[in-house]
């Protein structure tokens, strides 16, 4: 089995005292250095193991208004070569681990723009990134192939290997309140169907892919049972409550 690291840089979970120093925040000097003994300790500790990284994840601003990163601590702590920085002390702590850039709403073409936008400013100045993750927390309705093509194609232009790497196809769209007790079949052959255009799609461009992780297993056990909606039932993945396959494993292995 291939081990991926996900993720070393993140906004959401960094606890807060990593950029606090005594009563104030802290200062760029040492927030980079806990930053490089952070990924140090990590990677080191996997080193030999995991083949890919998330270095970054999630950095890029989802609206169009604002700058190409998202206001969050790393950027407050160091400025807006925390990126740049991540990547080096990544390459420096496993020169053999392949390293991605990793985000979600990849094919929305706002947002895959800003994305490309970063990818290509650090690969010009010589910043080791080998390859863009696309997360692929979809849905049964959207986003189009037609979008994902698009995005696909924009991100293979910079010359970066391409990874699926948190895929799983929600039966509700994100802002959909709705709730069902259980999974109704009709939800179910339009997620095989999704699930089978997808690997189609994905089938074309086989020589810029490196790899699809899914983002759990079986349907008892995943996140999007509890998100956006609190206590909502959700059924995104390729095996059953009781880890059985579902019509959406055979759409994706029989072609």
């Amino acid at each position: 089995m291939s081990l991926r690291g996900h993720t070393l840089i993140w906004h959401n979970q960094t606890p807060d005292w990593f950029f606090k120093d005594g009563g104030g925040p802290v200062s760029r000097s040492l927030a980079l250095k806990r930053m490089k003994e952070h990924i140090y300790t990590v990677m080191g500790h996997y080193r030999g193991r995991t083949y890919a990284w998330d270095v970054v994840n999630e950095a890029v601003s989802d609206n169009a208004e604002e700058p190409v990163l998202r206001q969050a601590p790393w950027l407050a702590a160091i400025g807006d070569d925390y990126v740049e920085y991540a990547f080096r002390f990544a390459r420096e702590a496993d020169p053999a681990a392949k390293l991605y850039y990793n985000d979600y709403n990849e094919c929305d073409p706002v947002k895959s723009r800003k994305i490309y936008d970063l990818v290509k400013s650090l690969i010009d100045r010589g910043i080791p990134v080998d390859g863009i993750g696309m997360q692929g927390h979809w849905n049964i309705y959207a986003p189009e192939p037609d979008k994902i093509r698009r995005a696909v194609e924009l991100y293979a232009s910079l010359g970066v290997s391409l990874q699926i790497t948190e895929l799983d196809i929600s039966m509700f769209r994100f802002d959909d309140r709705t709730a069902y007790e259980k999974v109704h079949n009709e939800l179910l052959e339009l997620q095989a169907e999704r699930y089978g255009e997808i690997f189609k799609l994905l089938r074309e461009y086989r020589d810029l892919f490196t790899g699809v992780t899914f983002w759990g297993i079986a349907d008892d056990d995943t996140w999007l049972s509890d998100f956006p909606v609190k206590g909502r039932r959700n059924w995104p993945l390729l095996f059953d409550d009781e880890h059985n396959p579902k019509k959406a494993f055979d759409s994706i292995v029989v072609f």
